[in-house]
C-alpha cells in the first residue's frame, strides 16, 4: 500500500485527527471519483441529469504539505488502486479491531 491509502491507513491506525488533503496531484471530476469508488465497491452508481446548470469553477491545486509532513503523504499510486486499497484496508481494521488491538508504529505520535 502506499501514498494516498498509506496516508489515510496511518492516520486511522494512529488515531490522528485533523484535516489532510491528499491525492494523486492530478485534478480529478467528483463523477469519475465517484464511478472510481462505485466500481471498487460493487455499488450501484446513478448521477442525477436534472441537475441546475452552474457556471465552469476554477479548479485550484491542493496544497497536500500537512499530509506529507505530519502523515509522510506521497503520490505514486494511481487512484483506482488507492481507493481499493483503502477501502480493503478499512475492512481489515474493521476485522482486527472487533477481535483484538491492532498496535502499529506511528510517526510524529
Amino acid at each position: 500500500m502506499s501514498d494516498a491509502a498509506s496516508t489515510v491507513a496511518h492516520a486511522v491506525e494512529c488515531g490522528h485527527g485533523g484535516l489532510w488533503n491528499v491525492g494523486s496531484g492530478l485534478l480529478t471530476p467528483v463523477s469519475e471519483l465517484a464511478e472510481i469508488c462505485a466500481s471498487v465497491t460493487g455499488a450501484e452508481l446513478v448521477l442525477a441529469d436534472n441537475t441546475p446548470a452552474r457556471p465552469a469553477r476554477i479548479l485550484n491545486w491542493v496544497d497536500d504539505q500537512k499530509a506529507r509532513w505530519e502523515l509522510g503523504h506521497t503520490n505514486e499510486t494511481i487512484l483506482e488502486r488507492g481507493v481499493s486499497d483503502v477501502g480493503g484496508h478499512i475492512a481489515g481494521l474493521i476485522v482486527s479491531h472487533s477481535s483484538t488491538a491492532n498496535v502499529t508504529s506511528c510517526m510524529n505520535s
